[in-house]
């Protein structure tokens, strides 16, 4: 029987792949232990390679999603396809001290924990490996976090832990799946709160790739928080909804100000190029999480960026103030491309 099954989470992580699972089986030697790749349809052949290791390793295991993204769902998917008691989820990048395992696993075992979490900022541990704008990221991140988890976890945003299949049984039917901080989801979403210890690490360099983390992953993060915060006396989606027409109309306002009033340039380009800079943006980022999809959403996207310019250009010709006439207009558009990315799938 498989004691310890360890799901790694990959977008186009091919080269980590084999370096990985060497080490797992280094640091893992005695124990019943198995791998499961959760794979988002990499277009650089992850889950082809990881298959390959599989035909020689029944260690290894792999489970192909497509047509969706997204870290915590895909651990989500991969805690549920194990059988194991203990579950650990750790990057395939190489950056997590797969050699601390086995302590966690000690920890766990004593039956006192629900959960053992990898920190980056627990005493005696290093972010070394962290550029200077990740480390400013993560740690406006943590402050976020610490509206949700308990307030003596140092690391609520880390991606390597290990915890008890019992006690995520527990939380997995409130897990909202959104974004890259899984971490997070399983605290907030628990019944009761859950046991836990940390246990310090030396966070190291990539040695392959490139990271993931960017704008829309940050947006998702926000939303998260947001949704558990509420602690859902608010529907998880009106939640998401009013925080991504918030952002979304203030980058508009913000592109709309800098041209009108900062530039003195007038109303109506103005209005068309803050509606075409934010349409950008938000399907760029929808077409990076589906191949081949970016040409077909522009074309869907055409009516909101002449209606909502016209609207705006109609209620500023009328008298109403430039922000006023503004916001209609770029409500408009954003509600069309939100209608735009409904209908095709992506929320």
């Amino acid at each position: 029987m498989v004691t310890l099954a360890v799901v790694v989470p990959t977008y186009n992580e091919r080269d980590n792949v084999a370096p990985l699972v060497e080490a797992l089986s280094r640091a893992l030697a005695g124990i019943a232990w198995e791998v499961v790749f959760v794979d988002d349809d990499s277009p650089d052949g992850t889950a082809a390679r990881v298959r390959e290791l599989a035909g020689t390793n029944p260690r290894v295991r792999v489970l192909e999603r497509i047509g969706r993204r997204g870290l915590s769902s895909a651990a989500i998917e991969g805690i549920l396809a194990t059988a194991a008691p203990f579950v650990a989820v750790i990057d395939a990048d190489l950056q997590h001290d797969e050699r601390l395992l086995p302590r966690m696993l000690e920890r766990l075992d004593g039956g006192e924990l629900d959960i053992v979490v990898a920190s980056r900022f627990a005493a005696e541990a290093s972010v070394a490996g962290f550029a200077r704008h990740r480390r400013l990221i993560s740690r406006a991140g943590t402050a976020l976090a610490r509206l949700v988890v308990p307030a003596g976890l140092s690391d609520p945003l880390s991606g390597f832990f290990m915890l008890r299949r019992a006690a995520f049984d527990e939380a997995v039917h409130g897990l909202s799946g959104r974004g890259f901080k899984i971490l997070v989801d399983i605290f907030a979403s628990a019944p009761r709160a859950l046991s836990f210890a940390e246990l310090p690490y030396q966070f190291g360099a990539r040695r392959h790739g490139e990271s993931k983390l960017g704008a829309g992953e940050f947006v998702q993060f926000l939303l998260l928080v947001a949704d558990k915060a509420a602690g859902r006396a608010l529907p998880a989606g009106l939640i998401a909804y009013a925080v991504a027409a918030a952002v979304g109309l203030g980058a508009h306002l913000g592109v709309l100000g800098a041209l009108h009033q900062g530039l003195a340039m007038s109303f109506v380009p103005a209005q068309v190029a803050a509606t075409l800079a934010v349409g950008l943006v938000v399907f760029g980022l929808a077409g990076r999480a589906r191949r081949g999809a970016l040409p077909r959403l522009a074309a869907l996207a055409l009516p909101g960026v002449v209606l909502g310019p016209w609207l705006a250009a109609a209620l500023h010709g009328a008298g109403a103030g430039w922000a006023l006439a503004g916001a209609a207009g770029g409500g408009v558009a954003l509600a069309w491309y939100d209608a735009v990315l409904r209908k095709g799938g992506f929320r």
